[in-house]
């Protein structure tokens, strides 16, 4: 059975994705947004963890392209390709 839990907007880019321990949500890498969102299974809710635009200088991705979650679900670790960095998000 397969059934669809959210929409992507036209144009975006998702490289990768991550299931919390508990499968409650997945947290996506949005490469051409340069953002990072959570979409709550059950409901198909998206949210922005991080948005690249209202973030100071030094949390802006750029161009996120994969992720990682701990495993006791507490943080996501981000490669922000052109950044050359991994990152830390809590959650």
């Amino acid at each position: 059975r397969v059934r669809r839990v959210a929409a992507v907007p036209e144009g975006e880019v998702f490289n990768r994705n991550a299931a919390s321990p508990d499968g409650s949500a997945v947290f996506v890498a949005d490469y051409s947004s340069h953002d990072i969102r959570r979409v709550e299974v059950a409901t198909g809710e998206v949210t922005t963890l991080v948005d690249s635009l209202d973030a100071d200088e030094a949390a802006q991705f750029d161009g996120p392209a994969g992720i990682a979650i701990s495993p006791d679900g507490s943080a996501l670790f981000v490669a922000d390709s052109s950044n050359d960095k991994i990152r830390r998000v809590e959650v």
